[in-house]
């Protein structure tokens, strides 16, 4: 799902709590956010299962010297409501 101007001010504006954020590979601080939020579920037995999944929304940050890729849950960042 593509960010909104709103979700991505939303993600930022959260994502200051924990500046400045520090490659943990390359020790740069340069962060770039992704214009589009990914999703993880849960691991059920290697089949795609779609309805019985548990999904997370994320945020996701990739380092502008390295690209190290940091994930951020969207919902306890206040980006997108819990479906639940």
């Amino acid at each position: 799902m593509k960010l909104t101007a709103e979700q991505t001010t939303r993600a930022l504006n959260a994502l200051q709590h924990f500046a400045p954020i520090e490659c943990s590979v390359c020790k740069h601080k340069e962060w770039a956010i992704n214009d589009y939020l990914f999703e993880v579920r849960d691991f059920l037995g290697g089949g795609l299962t779609v309805d019985r999944a548990i999904v997370i929304p994320l945020v996701v940050l990739n380092c502008k010297t390295c690209s190290n890729t940091l994930l951020f849950n969207a919902v306890q960042l206040g980006v997108v409501a819990s479906a639940g």
